[in-house]
């Protein structure tokens, strides 16, 4: 019964796993990635803007992560970091719901072994 138990578990989780890939697929697929163009910078952080937050804030310097310098020189990528305004709700449920896939690991890994643990008694006809 415990084995068939953490079949269940394991396959409920590969399911739930790939539901929530496509489901993040669909939410942010669509949405077009920040260039370095007028309207992408406007998310980014200046220079001189983190050295006065530094002052209020220690350690927030570390944290940005697309900092434009007073040159106007910026992280060597495609573009700042898309941000993930109006998805808060399906970031919720998408922790939830990853929240819940604990113990299917375990399950797998007790399912692998009771499954290496099955004799095939040898028979004439068996293939070799």
């Amino acid at each position: 019964m415990q084995f068939l138990s953490d079949l269940c578990h394991t396959q409920a989780a590969q399911a739930a796993g790939e539901v929530s890939r496509i489901c993040a697929e669909l939410v942010f697929g669509y949405n077009r990635h920040p260039a370095w163009d007028e309207e992408g910078r406007k998310s980014c952080f200046l220079a001189s803007e983190l050295e006065d937050y530094e002052e209020t804030m220690p350690g927030i310097t570390a944290m940005a992560l697309d900092v434009i310098a007073a040159d106007g020189s910026h992280p060597l990528k495609a573009g700042p970091c898309a941000d993930c305004l109006g998805s808060s709700e399906f970031l919720r449920l998408q922790s939830k719901l990853t929240t819940c896939l604990s113990g299917a690991r375990l399950a797998k890994d007790r399912a692998a072994e009771t499954v290496s643990k099955v004799m095939i008694p040898e028979a004439l006809d068996y293939p070799a």
